[in-house]
């Protein structure tokens, strides 16, 4: 029986290896190789994870997969959470299509997406604890060392190295589009953005330079 690498029952960076290391210049075809097998394998696990809940005709998922398609606003916000909450590293088109949704021209569609995406990226995507890294920046030439010669492990680490590097591009997206909204013209749209900025600053490091 396939199974996932990321084990959806706990949190992502949990899962994480502590390692101690010192920042150094990583060689470029050693980031190219290891990122590509990165991204290989969360492409054909993003996938296994769809086929896993429709195997299992899991309710929730059916209704999720139908509400995504043909429900209202809301339920669809509700829907984008729900698969976020459900495993993160395996929607990352929701994480994608919440943030999408902060613009300053549907008002309605921007507050119910900054609601759900403060609670998510406080209480489920982003570390308490210190900032996101980019690929790059992973000890990527301890791979061998941390799998421990595990297949399972490798794969794991790999995309959760991944899933930080794209984390860390998709929120600075969603900084740079609430940044937009916090200077609309609608005083409703903008105090709420505010608001946002200020919860995230007090909540989490990432990024506050910019908040």
């Amino acid at each position: 029986m396939e199974r996932l690498s990321v084990k959806c029952t706990e949190k992502w960076f949990e899962q994480l290896p502590d390692v101690k290391f010192e920042r150094e210049v990583q060689p470029p075809d050693l980031i190219l190789s290891l990122k590509a097998e990165a991204e290989n394998l969360w492409d054909s696990e993003s996938r296994l994870y769809d086929r896993l809940k429709e195997n299992k005709r899991d309710k929730d998922f059916v209704w999720i997969k139908k509400i995504l398609q043909t429900g209202t606003l809301s339920d669809k916000v509700s829907a984008h959470t729900l698969l976020i909450q459900d495993c993160p590293v395996y929607n990352v088109k929701s994480i994608e299509s919440l943030i999408a949704m902060v613009n300053t021209k549907g008002k309605r569609e921007c507050l119910m997406a900054l609601d759900a995406i403060l609670d998510l990226f406080c209480n489920v995507l982003l570390i308490e604890h210190r900032k996101l890294k980019p690929f790059n920046e992973q000890p990527l030439k301890q791979l061998d060392s941390i799998s421990k010669s595990s297949p399972v492990l490798r794969k794991r680490v790999l995309i959760l190295w991944l899933f930080e590097d794209m984390l860390k591009k998709l929120y600075k997206n969603f900084l740079n589009n609430l940044d937009s909204v916090s200077r609309d013209t609608v005083d409703k749209t903008k105090q709420k953005a505010v608001t946002v900025m200020y919860n995230l600053l007090q909540e989490i490091p990432e990024e506050e330079q910019f908040l």
